[in-house]
């Protein structure tokens, strides 16, 4: 294992660099100079030959060894836990879609008739309550409960991504959202309210995952997906007239062991779920192996 110069390690950048213009230039160079060390470093593979093989960037090495490791298992009958922490380690492809899918909008990706769609938007909290107890996870219908009919402190339990509401003051229940001042001025009333909640709770999981099977499947949640798609265009409206909100902006998002496909450091990619950014990179730095700008966007668009 080694560092090559720069000029290689970062031969994706620099070729980019030829065909973009000067302002998205000095994004990607921004980019570039934040490339983590696995990026950098090339592994040379011994081909069977035992000749040496051509240099490969270390995440694209590291899944082939793993795919190779997993097959292995496989043959072996490797049990269920040893493929799990396998998996865990695994350098993944980040998939992404073509900007026509972006141009469609969701109603066309989640496969779901547009009718029953407006319909259960109609309807409300009363739909998304619908979705969750019939197609989500215990997990799922116990977030709802709190959202809808607790206040907030009122569930103390610890998720992956922590614990909800924490920091925020105590007694709040949906309403007190509803009423908040960027709600108001979105227009946000309290089924986008609940469905953004519930997205931010341990429910985006399974929110996200069946969006990532790429629009091959009927979409479970079509309601409160169109809810949370629907707040988000609306929430537009709380920084358009502020100071500002003409400049362009970088948003960022943090990634780990993904293997980044040439097309989309050229072209970009369309992201088939709700995905987090921030303005600031250092609030993606702590646990990822990989910077991406999210987007370079002028608001409100």
């Amino acid at each position: 294992l080694y560092s090559p110069p720069p000029s290689y390690s970062r031969g994706a950048l620099n070729s980019l660099h030829k065909t973009v213009s000067p302002p998205s230039r000095r994004r990607t160079q921004r980019v570039g100079r934040y490339a983590p060390l696995a990026l950098q470093i090339h592994v040379r593979r011994k081909l069977p030959s035992g000749k040496p093989g051509e240099l490969e960037p270390l995440p694209v090495v590291l899944r082939h060894v793993l795919e190779s490791l997993q097959a292995t298992l496989a043959q072996s009958g490797g049990g269920e836990e040893s493929r799990e922490d396998l998996h865990r380690f695994a350098v993944q492809r980040l998939v992404t879609g073509r900007p026509v899918d972006s141009a469609l909008g969701i109603m066309t990706f989640m496969r779901v008739p547009d009718e029953v769609v407006y319909a259960g938007m109609a309807e409300g909290l009363a739909a998304i309550e619908r979705e969750v107890a019939s197609r989500g996870s215990d997990d799922d219908r116990v977030c709802l409960r709190y959202i809808l009919h607790a206040r907030t402190g009122d569930l103390p339990r610890r998720w992956s991504n922590g614990v909800m509401d924490a920091g925020r003051p105590a007694g709040m229940a949906l309403q007190d959202f509803v009423d908040l001042p960027d709600s108001v001025t979105a227009g946000l009333r309290a089924p986008h309210v609940a469905a953004l909640r519930l997205y931010t709770s341990n429910c985006f999981r399974s929110l996200n995952t069946p969006l990532r099977s790429a629009g091959e499947v009927e979409y479970p949640f079509p309601v409160t997906l169109s809810f949370i798609s629907d707040a988000i265009r609306r929430l537009r409206a709380v920084n358009a007239s502020q100071r500002g909100a003409n400049q362009p902006l970088d948003l960022w998002r943090g990634m780990a062991n993904l293997d980044v496909a040439d097309a989309f450091l050229a072209e970009g990619g369309t992201e088939f779920a709700p995905m987090s950014t921030t303005s600031s990179l250092e609030v993606t730095s702590p646990h990822i192996s990989l910077y991406l700008p999210a987007a370079a966007s002028r608001s409100p668009s």
